[in-house]
């Protein structure tokens, strides 16, 4: 078993320990300005950038859908006492 230098995770393999430092370093803010990664580094990082973003946009989704839900929740409730007032008017 080899150990990230960073948090102490345990892997299996070495190129799933590499991958990771990659990232573990970005998350710990331990990566040196004028050290340049690789080609592949940048790949693994873009990677995970994306699958990051592809989850925020559906969260923005569904916060959206939940806020167009309480509006039109709100609309028909006022709809629904003003009914209710003019009724009793009559």
């Amino acid at each position: 078993m080899r150990n990230c230098p960073h948090c102490g995770k345990k892997f299996k393999t070495n190129p799933a320990l590499h991958k990771h430092i990659i990232l573990c370093q970005l998350d710990k803010n331990e990566v040196k300005n004028s050290v340049v990664p690789t080609q592949k580094e940048m790949w693994v990082i873009i990677q995970k950038l994306y699958k990051e973003n592809e989850i925020q946009k559906k969260k923005i989704e569904k916060l959206l859908k939940q806020q167009m839900d309480l509006i039109i929740m709100k609309i028909q409730v006022k709809e629904f006492y003003q009914e209710y007032k003019q009724n009793l008017k009559m």
